[in-house]
Parts: structure tokens; sequence; C-alpha cells
């Protein structure tokens, strides 16, 4: 499934800001970037959105980020 969503914004952008110029732009690595790791803590994190998740389900929603 193709994300529409930055299209949609553009869209309305144009449709309200008819002079406004946009330019497109690629970030490019010459090297592959290592592998970060953060540290988090489950029991906070189910605490502060009220809600269990599972060690699989965190780390999951994170590698979307």
């Amino acid at each position: 499934m193709r994300d529409i969503g930055p299209s949609l914004i553009i869209q309305e952008l144009e449709k309200h800001l008819p002079n406004m110029k946009l330019e497109a732009f690629k970030d490019v690595y010459p090297t592959k970037e290592s592998t970060v790791t953060i540290p988090y803590n489950g029991e906070f994190i189910s605490m502060l959105l009220g809600k269990e998740y599972s060690k699989d389900q965190i780390v999951e929603i994170l590698s979307r980020v």
C-alpha cells in the first residue's frame, strides 16, 4: 500500500499557497549506517500509554519509526 499522506499535504499546500515553491530532495548515504540500539523500559511505556505491550510489539512499533 502506497502512503498518500505526503501527496495530500502537498495538494493542500498548493491550493492555499499558490506562490509556494517546492523542491525535491533525497538523502544519500555513501555507506550503510550502523545499527542503532535504543534502551527502553517496557513497563514504563505501557504505563505511559495505558495499554500493555509485549516486547515484540514494542520492538516492531519502534522499528517503524
